[in-house]
């Protein structure tokens, strides 16, 4: 029997039991086992300020394969569903799977829909619709205040935000590469310019890692001919009736060296010099760390029960980023008062010699370094 909860509280047929963040409910007996799992777990917000930044010179590593959105006409679309890979105007949709949980300004989300105009939207799959990327500004995403119902959706990711145009030879894709629990979903723009540029070849990708919930933009090989523009590069989050939780990086200088020395922006509407000596370099990487404490450990899964002649086994799978499992039980869920068990790093304990009905919760918990 399985429940799920969005706002922290489960519903099945014949239990109703709490569910904390990070945890898994068990009602063991001789005869019977519930399951409860529970889905997109709450989290207190961080402020994207608290993200550590850092501009780092790596090497640009261009995807091929995954999931091709858009071509060589993209001009504007949204993407927002897999099943419309050309997009459209539509800025709400189902939208496209990350591959893994991702926590960003301390909320979990799972799907994101991507905006041609250099930037992303996260949303989650639990919600109607998952994403929402309505803007009162599709250039300037990250300074938008529009009217969107669950203010969760208001988190955008911007590498590179203009007005951009594909052309021939352009391409928008994403792919999740590695495995778990250190995936990485990648978004890349490759051959993009600005709105009918000549001369100019825009290529940089938006990586979102598990685990680390670490948000990297990797700029590759730019070439520009045109006028001066300014670009908004940086964080967003919840409110979305105000622009008040960003991360956004600033500068108004015009050397060559301007994009590796940004400073961290004063209001979410700041934004990055860029011509044709004033460019990021080839293998320019910011990375937006969040703080330890926004690093969550991901919730227990795939607990199982057998029964062994010393009493009931329980067994789960490791969860990416926990140190230690709380093991809590109780006879009745309804109430707070659940008692400590054990505290341990493995992932199998036993019940021994139940005689009577009794509930469990394991909690993943990190340990702050």
């Amino acid at each position: 029997m399985i429940g799920f909860s969005i706002s922290g509280r489960i519903i099945c047929k014949s239990i109703l039991a709490c569910c904390t963040p990070g945890s898994r409910v068990v009602f063991v007996s001789v005869v019977t086992l519930f399951l409860l799992l529970c889905i997109f777990p709450a989290a207190a917000t961080i402020h994207l300020s608290e993200y550590t930044f850092s501009a780092q010179t790596g090497t640009y590593q261009e995807i091929s394969g995954g999931m091709v959105f858009g071509n060589s006409t993209t001009d504007d679309q949204r993407f927002v569903s897999v099943s419309i890979p050309l997009g459209g105007i539509s800025t709400t949709g189902v939208g496209i799977p990350i591959g893994f949980d991702f926590v960003f300004s301390g909320i979990t989300y799972d799907r994101l829909g991507i905006n041609a105009n250099g930037w992303i939207a996260l949303g989650h799959s639990a919600l109607n619709p998952a994403v929402n990327m309505t803007s009162t500004d599709y250039f300037h995403p990250l300074s938008s205040v529009p009217s969107i119902d669950t203010g969760n959706q208001i988190a955008r990711i911007a590498g590179f935000a203009q007005n951009l145009q594909a052309q021939t030879g352009a391409s928008l894709r994403l792919l999740t590469i590695g495995e778990a629990p250190y995936r990485i979903c990648v978004i890349q723009w490759t051959n993009y310019r600005m709105f009918a540029g000549t001369g100019q070849n825009f290529n940089f990708q938006i990586r979102l890692h598990e685990t680390t919930n670490q948000i990297r933009i990797v700029y590759g090989s730019y070439t520009y001919q045109g006028v001066e523009k300014t670009v908004q590069v940086g964080l967003r989050g919840a409110p979305a009736s105000a622009a008040t939780n960003f991360h956004t990086r600033s500068s108004s200088s015009g050397s060559s060296n301007a994009w590796q020395l940004t400073d961290a922006g004063s209001n979410a509407a700041a934004t990055i010099r860029f011509r044709s000596g004033t460019r990021p370099n080839d293998g320019l990487t910011y990375v937006f760390t969040p703080p330890v404490s926004a690093i969550l450990p991901s919730p227990v899964t795939n607990l199982s029960i057998s029964i062994a002649a010393e009493g009931i086994i329980l067994q789960w799978d490791e969860a990416p980023g926990a140190d230690l499992y709380h093991i809590y039980s109780a006879d009745n869920p309804y109430d707070d008062d659940w008692d400590f068990e054990t505290a341990q790093s493995t992932t199998t304990w036993l019940v021994a010699n139940p005689n009577t009905s009794r509930f469990f919760r394991i909690i993943s918990v990190r340990i702050d370094r």
